[in-house]
């Protein structure tokens, strides 16, 4: 009897360990699609990798995570319908926060209300503001090591209208805490597929307000 369970568990390890290498290798290609797209091609390439992902593991909050930023990169980028690019990116989003809440879905959440509210900055921002800001308070919370929360913070100030205080004034020291604090995650995260982005929002603040 002992021999059987022996057996059953032995195989149970097996099969998980092998389900993990495999959302391990898809995430890994999935990710440095991303990460090399420009185009809306190249972006929607990006999202036909991450679906079947996202329905496979469901319980895997990344694949979510990163449909919503590439829907949110596409929104900004007027790579279509810029409104409702943003509508899917906030609905993936608050999926992937059933699964987990982190500091890192987190600063998506932020970054998918800035999409929304970019359609026409002048009329929303005071209506998404809250929802803008207040996840990067609670990404804070969790993780102040997280460089992510300083570039979205350091690009809001940047992108925000002049006449709400926006600029190189503030934006540029912060964006410099982001890159210090970027370099230092990249020595310690050894898994590629995990977020990694940031180094472009940085590099438009520091390049322009030197």
């Amino acid at each position: 009897m002992r021999y059987f369970i022996f057996i059953y568990f032995y195989f149970c390890f097996n099969q998980l360990q092998s389900q993990s290498v495999q959302f391990a290798t898809e995430m890994n290609l999935a990710v440095k699609s991303f990460d090399l797209a420009h185009s809306a091609k190249d972006y929607q390439t990006v999202l036909l990798k991450l679906e079947p992902i996202a329905k496979t593991y469901t319980n895997e909050w990344l694949p979510l995570y990163y449909m919503s930023l590439t829907t949110t990169r596409m929104s900004m980028l007027k790579m279509d319908n810029a409104d409702i690019l943003a509508n899917q990116s906030i609905e993936l989003i608050n999926k992937a926060k059933k699964i987990q809440v982190n500091d890192e879905i987190l600063c998506v959440e932020s970054l998918a209300y800035t999409a929304k509210m970019s359609v026409s900055p002048y009329t929303r921002w005071l209506r998404y503001e809250s929802k803008i800001k207040s996840p990067l308070v609670m990404a804070k919370k969790i993780n102040k090591e997280n460089p992510r929360i300083y570039a979205l913070e350091a690009s809001l100030q940047y992108h925000m209208p002049v006449m709400f205080g926006g600029g190189c004034a503030k934006s540029y020291a912060v964006a410099l805490i982001a890159s210090e604090k970027l370099n230092a995650q990249a020595k310690l995260n050894t898994t590629y597929y995990m977020p990694h982005w940031g180094v472009n929002v940085i590099k438009e603040i520091t390049d322009n307000c030197k």
